[in-house]
């Protein structure tokens, strides 16, 4: 029985709609934006202050973030524009290519004088080591020639 083939989603970049054409983000949004409005005018009127001006200094959050929300130029939202633009203050306006400095193993390792001979050592002991039995093998061959009409056992 073959596997069927799997359908690779093409657009990821697309938010997701909760509710109609309204994406969990923009709803997000649009909640800081009133619950911030909310907690101005309850403020202002529990101090008393009820005139028009009130209603309209209590608005400003609110309209901010459905302009946060909704509004896009050049099919880029305006929050996302706004970081953007916060990235682009921060960073160089001319870059230079370089390679990137990254961690240096060498300098991580902390290796004593101990084990630094240990190592130096073991190396020592292994060189002696290969040495013998290339000296017994060369002796066993230098010892045992055979002639070319005979044929090793």
């Amino acid at each position: 029985m073959p596997i069927d083939p799997v359908k690779i989603p093409q657009n990821v970049n697309v938010e997701d709609r909760v509710i109609g054409p309204v994406s969990l983000r923009q709803i997000f949004l649009l909640l800081g934006g009133g619950g911030t409005s909310y907690i101005i005018w309850a403020l202002m009127n529990s101090m008393g202050i009820i005139k028009i001006w009130a209603g309209i200094v209590a608005a400003i959050p609110a309209v901010i973030m459905v302009l946060f929300a909704f509004v896009k130029v050049q099919e880029i939202s305006l929050l996302r524009l706004l970081f953007l633009q916060i990235e682009k203050s921060k960073k160089p306006s001319i870059r230079f290519w370089q390679p990137r400095k990254g961690i240096n193993i060498q300098n991580i390792a902390m290796h004593s004088r101990a084990s630094k001979n240990n190592r130096a050592n073991q190396k020592t002991v292994e060189k002696t080591h290969k040495s013998s039995v290339i000296d017994e093998l060369s002796s066993v061959l230098d010892t045992e020639v055979l002639s070319p009409t005979e044929s090793p056992a």
